[in-house]
């Protein structure tokens, strides 16, 4: 192990340590280039994440990309309707071999024509039959693991990677004992919005699992909807995944929009699912650098919902984030000035957040302990 990733290692014992007494990671955590390399390598590239809903999915063909983490993806439906994943660089020259979601016979890389089955399996290699040693079965494109749950497809880069419901042994009872269902005829998708945070993923990631600040820069949002008084809220947090509910806004009004039925889940790293009046989102955070990260939401309208009132939820959902992005831009900012060493957190009030944080400490322990080395100093 370098010096680096020694110094790192005895850092990251004693971040656990001040954790425990409502102290936050050093901040230059938040920016240093070098951290968040290994966060790459430790979690981002070996954890399931979601890429999309199953409908873009469901008849042979079907093609959905993604990036998760600095590993782009394609997940396939199969002739047999299997869905396999692969890692969406071709092994000619590293092009993309797919550069959009859509529908087709067969992965051909728009560079060279090197053409691929479903199964991934090599086809086609223009002008490859002289080619000494130049071997077909060999050159297939490289795998990822795939599942799903209802409308949610996960992937995740590691081909060697546990498989979803052991890394998240819980996540099926929890799903049923907070109402989540996956029933296909539940919901239907509508759209995508993708929210580009100027901060650190860990200050979107905390910021999402905390309503500390709801009455303050969401009063005309999700304050609004949804009764996010202290007491009025709860949480549970269970191995690496965590769950909110909201109790019921009354209204006089019908047309006025209040939350009656909230439920979701959080997995780490960054997937949220909920469910709630009128609509689903599934969501998963995208690192993209040290000061960038991108949310993408898909918000799929419930069975037998107005159309109006659905836009509506979007409308407040898209403003809730809007504010969330300033908010977190201006975090960011603080944290690179230098003049703040360490947060202190209200462990009272953000239980959820000093959760993550340790989820996050903890990844960082296996990975140093797998023995991690990203590109040191």
């Amino acid at each position: 192990m370098n010096a680096w990733l020694e110094n790192f290692q005895i850092d990251v014992g004693r971040a656990l340590l001040d954790l425990e007494q409502g102290w936050g990671m050093p901040t230059s955590w938040y920016h240093d280039r070098y951290v968040y390399e290994f966060e790459l390598d430790t979690i981002w590239n070996r954890e399931w994440q979601y890429v999309g809903p199953r409908s873009k999915l469901s008849r042979p063909g079907d093609m959905l990309t993604a990036e998760l983490g600095r590993v782009p993806v394609v997940v396939v439906c199969g002739e047999d309707g299997t869905l396999k994943g692969f890692v969406n660089v071709c092994r000619h020259r590293g092009h993309p071999v797919v550069r959009e979601d859509g529908n087709g016979r067969a992965m051909v890389c728009p560079y060279h024509g090197w053409t691929y089955r479903l199964d991934g399996s090599l086809k086609r290699a223009p002008e490859s039959d002289g080619e000494p040693g130049f071997d077909l079965g060999q050159l297939g494109l490289m795998e990822v693991s795939v599942d799903s749950w209802g409308h949610a497809v996960f992937a995740n880069p590691d081909p060697d990677a546990p498989a979803f419901r052991d890394a998240h042994p819980r996540f099926d009872e929890v799903t049923q004992s907070r109402g989540l269902t996956p029933d296909l005829g539940a919901y239907l998708f509508k759209r995508r919005i993708e929210y580009d945070a100027n901060a650190n993923w860990k200050l979107w990631y905390d910021n999402n699992v905390e309503c500390y600040h709801c009455s303050r820069i969401h009063g005309a949002s999700f304050s609004a909807a949804y009764n996010v008084a202290p007491g009025q809220f709860k949480s549970f947090e269970l191995d690496r995944l965590m769950s909110y509910s909201f109790q019921a806004m009354e209204d006089d009004h019908d047309d006025v929009l209040r939350s009656s039925n909230y439920r979701s889940m959080q997995l780490f790293p960054g997937i949220t699912m909920i469910q709630q009046d009128d609509m689903m989102v599934l969501s998963q955070m995208l690192p993209r650098g040290p000061d960038r990260t991108v949310s993408v939401m898909d918000y799929f309208i419930e069975s037998g919902a107005d159309d109006d009132r659905f836009n509506r939820w979007v409308d407040l959902w898209h403003q809730t984030f809007s504010e969330d992005l300033t908010a977190a831009a201006n975090q960011h900012r603080g944290m690179c000035s230098g003049r703040l060493e360490k947060s202190r957190f209200v462990t009272t009030r953000e239980r959820p957040m000093v959760f993550i944080n340790r989820v996050i400490l903890n990844a960082y322990q296996a990975g140093l302990n797998r023995g991690a080395a990203p590109l040191m100093r």
